[in-house]
């Protein structure tokens, strides 16, 4: 059996492959190429998603609201609702009446008593009232009043208060017209004159000031006063 032959130094530098040398804690090892490139190009995509969707949220951010569409996919148009007038109340004409009558006249047997309220209701202070113009004649007196159902203004030297009149839209008078007791109605001055200026109208406007309020009118629809007091004219002393 031989001896193992002992390799000189050159021959077994020959045959040993060299080992990898180490490399150094300070060093970078070299990447192969084609990972670097695939590697880079990762990274673009990625930056490039990135800037894509914060592009998207922005615009969607800073989209005004879409308008609602219709049925065909349109938008549709926001159409602004027509200003509606206000309906007209229609006035409720009130004829002459002597349902009231006990009520103007008492107790008293003999007399007649005619009434008739305002077509409308005016403001007073804190409430409405719908005056009543009422013609009555009692123990052969021709009376006419208006029951205002509210004070009038008191008005300064005088215990009368200041009123107009106005017949069939002719041109307004102003007369001076004592209250009652209680304040709450205005008197005719010369009730058969005022009667028969009364007869031959159709509509008579009443103004005057409530207390504590602003000037109002009341109107009332007076036609068909002849035909009520024609039984009494000579008993009321009407000519």
């Amino acid at each position: 059996m031989r001896p193992p032959v002992a390799m000189d130094q050159e021959t077994q530098d020959a045959t040993t492959p060299p080992a990898a040398p180490a490399a150094p804690a300070d060093v970078t090892v070299a990447t192969d190429p084609a990972q670097q490139a695939f590697a880079s190009r990762h990274a673009a995509v990625a930056a490039l998603a990135i800037l894509g969707g914060g592009i998207i949220t922005y615009a969607l951010m800073g989209r005004p609201a879409t308008p609602p569409r219709s049925e065909a996919g349109t938008p549709t148009p926001a159409v602004a609702e027509p200003a509606r007038r206000p309906t007209a109340t229609a006035v409720k004409v009130r004829p002459w009446s002597a349902a009231r009558r006990e009520l103007w006249i008492g107790e008293r047997r003999k007399g007649v008593a005619f009434d008739v309220d305002a077509n409308e209701p005016v403001s007073a202070w804190m409430k409405l009232v719908r005056p009543i113009l009422v013609v009555r004649c009692t123990g052969g007196t021709l009376d006419a009043f208006v029951m205002t159902d509210t004070a009038a203004a008191i008005e300064p030297r005088s215990e009368a208060h200041t009123v107009r009149l106005r017949f069939d839209g002719q041109s307004p008078v102003s007369e001076r017209w004592p209250d009652s007791e209680e304040h709450d109605a205005l008197f005719a001055p010369d009730g058969a004159a005022f009667a028969a200026r009364l007869a031959t109208a159709e509509v008579f406007e009443f103004g005057f000031t409530p207390h504590n309020a602003a000037p109002v009118v009341a109107r009332f629809s007076v036609a068909g006063l002849t035909a009520l007091l024609e039984p009494a004219k000579k008993h009321c002393g009407m000519k």
